[in-house]
């Protein structure tokens, strides 16, 4: 169970005013072939993936996926996850960037997808838990309800001034 984290790689837009952007087909035919050029067979690979607005020096989630039963490049740009990033796109300022977080074999090689990679989906649930720490606005909806409405005072989705038990806690596990 072994992931390799690629990325950030841009993904090409077409300017549509001076700040609005538009996802095309074209684009993203265009984003394979500058990732193939770059790590020939990650496109065939599986894992976790991340869409993200880089913006500066701060990079912001907006939704987490994963691969499992098939490859990066079958997944990635379905009609749903286009959509979601149709709608990002515009209204926020920065570059849309794709990470990949690939399943690799114990020689290093990318896995092939399966519908036995019962890691990918742990490691989805891990990751969507980490960007919307960063994001209450993260896109996705499947596995949020419980990270949304779970509270530990001053530790998880908490405002709470920390006691000296919770600042420990909360530095322990930081």
């Amino acid at each position: 169970m072994n992931f390799k984290i690629f990325g950030p790689f841009t993904i090409p837009t077409r300017s549509i005013s001076n700040r609005s952007r538009w996802l095309e087909d074209g684009n993203i035919r265009h984003f394979w072939d500058l990732l193939q050029e770059e790590n020939m067979d990650l496109f065939k690979a599986c894992g976790c993936y991340i869409f993200a607005i880089k913006n500066g020096k701060s990079t912001k989630p907006f939704y987490v996926g994963k691969s499992q039963k098939l490859d990066f490049k079958s997944e990635v740009f379905t009609a749903h996850k286009k959509s979601i990033y149709k709608e990002v796109i515009p209204r926020e300022r920065g570059t849309p960037v794709m990470f990949f977080i690939a399943r690799t074999t114990a020689n290093g090689k990318f896995s092939k997808p399966s519908n036995n990679h019962k890691d990918i989906d742990f490691l989805e649930t891990l990751l969507i838990g980490d960007a919307i720490r960063k994001n209450s606005d993260l896109c996705n909806i499947k596995k949020t309800k419980m990270l949304v409405n779970l509270k530990v005072d001053s530790y998880f989705n908490s405002k709470k001034k920390m006691n000296s038990s919770e600042s420990i806690f909360s530095k322990m596990m930081s």
